[in-house]
């Protein structure tokens, strides 16, 4: 059932659930599917698919196909049958089902960012298993984008900010998470706290995007600003855009041309061209 948190939308704009991905008709198809990249889409929480087509929309129109990746609040407060379990489908697709892309991007969006934590823990975890696989699966993982990301240290301001605007909700959804953080450690902080260890010190070392505005509340600038730093002193390229005022996981609507224009370049800087085999279809 959790495999339905994933799904593929190749160029031609229909979507699979991952597992039952079993492989692509054709030869000619197979072909060209090896020309094109791969964005993997690690949702804010809560997602629309009205909304999160807007980003796919992007990088389809620029030749990728879009794995789109899902969590929801309860994957959240019990990652042990929820988030680890997404991750670990996530990475057993791109190891099987998916070994045709030879470049792929990492994007994440808000609480995305603690399920990209556990992505990396499921890679390695997978290596244990299988020696040389996960280092087969980072060569082909060539940059990460984190769109205001909200970092495991703030889940419950973060969670709480993205769920209402009441403030009294507000109040009462963080102390719940809160409370939620202290009574169940073996079935949920410890996890965060794993995530957020592998997310902090990241082992891969491919160029990232960090895109966050002043006024996000949820995904702070100054939280993502010292994600930045720690990651630049680890010696990743960086490139870190902040905007003014930008809603949260809006600045897509917001700043359309601008935010083209940062993905593009980012795309650039690591070797991906836009419009790839766009009309394959």
């Amino acid at each position: 059932m959790l495999a339905k948190s994933i799904t593929l939308k190749h160029l031609n704009y229909q979507s699979s659930h991952i597992s039952t991905i079993e492989g692509y008709d054709g030869d000619s198809r197979e072909t060209s599917l090896k020309s094109r990249p791969l964005v993997v889409l690690l949702t804010w929480l809560m997602a629309q698919d009205k909304h999160v087509d807007k980003y796919s929309n992007l990088y389809l129109q620029k030749g990728f196909d879009v794995l789109t990746v899902k969590t929801n609040p309860f994957d959240l407060l019990f990652p042990a049958i929820g988030s680890r379990k997404i991750a670990q489908n996530c990475v057993t697709a791109l190891h099987k089902e998916l070994t045709q892309y030879s470049s792929v991007i990492l994007h994440a969006f808000s609480v995305g960012a603690y399920q990209f934590g556990e992505i990396l823990l499921e890679m390695q975890e997978q290596d244990k298993q299988v020696a040389h696989k996960t280092q087969q699966l980072e060569d082909r993982i060539k940059g990460i984008v984190f769109d205001s990301v909200v970092p495991i240290e703030e889940l419950s301001n973060g969670v709480s900010r993205s769920l209402t605007t009441n403030p009294f909700l507000y109040k009462v959804i963080k102390s719940t998470i809160n409370g939620h953080l202290k009574v169940f450690n073996r079935i949920a902080t410890k996890y965060y706290r794993a995530s957020s260890k592998a997310v902090w010190n990241i082992h891969m070392r491919v160029p990232a995007l960090v895109l966050v505005s002043q006024n996000d509340r949820i995904g702070t600038a100054s939280a993502n600003k010292k994600l930045t730093d720690v990651w630049r002193d680890l010696g990743i390229d960086v490139t870190f855009k902040c905007w003014e005022k930008s809603a949260h996981v809006q600045h897509l609507p917001k700043h359309p041309i601008e935010y083209e224009e940062l993905i593009d370049n980012f795309l650039n800087k690591v070797n991906i061209t836009s419009n790839v085999l766009i009309n394959d279809y």
